[in-house]
């Protein structure tokens, strides 16, 4: 399992749950079973090097989708963004992905038919699995 995770994201409003879906992983996967890229060593070059080694991985940071250009959709990391030409300009042999990120299942306007998003981008690439949203997500601080 890949853990992206950017509670603090430079430029972004912070994610306040983002710590607590570590948490989980942490519980859920052994230690010898994640890698966790957050913060500062969250960079869109240390990402790109990890998904191909990792079978599943779970995004917790900041997305956004471009509805006049699709292609520029991407989740904002610690030093700028993976958008979703980076994203396919690769394949992945991966089965699960999971974006907790805003807007990560949305298309663009002038392409309805069409599916530009995230989500898609990582399906098409070869994850068999994907999980994303179609809104933006609102950052309530969950009860403790």
């Amino acid at each position: 399992m890949l853990i992206v995770a950017l509670p603090q994201t430079p430029g972004q409003p912070p994610l306040p749950n983002v710590e607590r879906e570590v948490a989980l992983l942490d519980a859920l996967f052994p230690a010898d079973a994640r890698v966790l890229l957050d913060g500062p060593r969250a960079t869109t070059q240390a990402v790109l090097a990890q998904l191909p080694t990792h079978w599943w991985v779970h995004f917790s940071c900041h997305g956004d989708q471009n509805l006049t250009d699709p292609s520029r959709g991407d989740l904002r990391l610690h030093d700028g963004m993976l958008t979703i030409l980076d994203i396919s300009a690769r394949q992945h042999h991966g089965d699960f992905a999971f974006l907790s990120a805003c807007k990560t299942a949305t298309g663009g306007v002038g392409l309805p038919d069409e599916a530009i998003t995230l989500a898609a981008a990582l399906h098409y690439t070869g994850y068999r699995h994907v999980i994303a949203t179609l809104w933006s997500s609102g950052t309530p601080v969950l009860p403790t």
